[in-house]
């Protein structure tokens, strides 16, 4: 009541304080930053290494035990998520609040890098997203055809990604739904016993004689 007697004594003080608020408003209004996706970054990145034509527990002895052996040293690591699957194994770090995630995120990159030679020799990319808002895709393009496009990787990726990812502003292009043409080699167990063939064995001649030369 007291307000309202006040602000019914004082008319004209009640009106320009009511304007002075509305002219701070259409101001900050115009100057405050507004964004349909603003860049926000996590305390936290996550790591996917590739392992073609290997099994869950290959996957979890070869690469998740000595990834997580390394980087259980780290300091400012609050929680490491390690998932082994087929073809690949996935890691989520978790960073403390107080740890730069740049920093944090250049570690993890240098040990992982330092034990690369460790890893199976597949195993050759180690993939790094940060988490950050930058990274969720902008634009999703759906391609239908009449025909199977699950072998069309080769044009799809000359005609359509490589031109996208050379336009100002695109930072990154991924294809899904279709792979690479590639050869694969289907090994039956009994047989291998029968011949007293070992698997490292016929994987080491497999990658000798797989082999590409210049041609001049």
């Amino acid at each position: 009541m007291r307000h309202t007697r006040i602000a019914l004594e004082r008319p004209v003080t009640t009106l320009m304080i009511a304007l002075a608020a509305l002219a701070v408003g259409v101001i900050s209004s115009q100057l405050l930053r507004l964004e349909a996706m603003p860049d926000i970054d996590f305390p936290g990145m996550r790591v996917v290494i590739p392992y073609p034509g290997s099994t869950p527990e290959e996957m979890e002895q070869l690469v998740v035990r000595p990834v997580e052996e390394a980087l259980a040293t780290l300091s400012g690591i609050e929680e490491i998520r390690a998932t082994a699957e087929s073809d690949q194994a996935q890691f989520t770090f978790l960073f403390s609040g107080n740890r730069a995630p740049e920093t944090a995120a250049f570690e993890v990159r240098t040990k992982i890098d330092s034990i690369r030679p460790q890893l199976p020799e597949a195993a050759d990319r180690v993939l790094m997203f940060s988490f950050s808002s930058s990274d969720e895709p902008v634009t999703v393009i759906r391609i239908a055809a009449d025909h199977d496009l699950t072998d069309q990787y080769d044009d799809l990726e000359k005609y359509l990604k490589r031109p996208i990812e050379r336009l100002d502003g695109v930072a990154r292009v991924e294809l899904e739904g279709v792979r690479p043409r590639e050869l694969r080699v289907l090994v039956e167990p009994d047989r291998l016993a029968a011949y007293g063939v070992n698997v490292q064995d016929l994987r080491m001649l497999l990658e000798r004689a797989n082999f590409s030369v210049s041609a001049g």
